[in-house]
């Protein structure tokens, strides 16, 4: 059997914001060099969602909705403190925030559409 092609993955508009926003506050806070390592770990957590939307160590949140999933940096073995809220649908994976682990989910799911 072929191996299927990739799963897309795109990034919301509220997700985009969140990686510029928290690359630009570890800049600020523990400089260029460390915000450009933590650039890469998030874009490895963005990237892991090309093999499917259930890679080790996601989780299912159907407390917040139906299809809702987290994933945590450190379920990659990354050092950080956030994890990308997704859905998937069709092949797509949408990442739509990606928060600090100490804020409270369900303030931060968009509402449905």
């Amino acid at each position: 059997m072929a191996d299927q092609a990739p799963w897309a993955v795109v990034l919301g508009g509220e997700a985009e914001r969140d990686f510029a926003n928290i690359i630009e506050w570890t800049a600020r806070t523990f400089g260029p060099h460390q915000a450009i390592v933590y650039a890469q770990h998030l874009k490895a957590l963005v990237s892991v969602f090309r093999n499917g939307p259930q890679p080790a160590g996601y989780r299912a949140r159907d407390e917040i909705g139906a299809g809702w999933c987290t994933l945590h940096l450190r379920m990659l073995g990354l050092n950080g403190r956030h994890f990308a809220l997704y859905r998937a649908q069709d092949r797509t994976i949408q990442i739509v925030r990606i928060l600090h682990d100490s804020m409270e989910l369900a303030r931060h799911v968009p509402p449905e559409t």
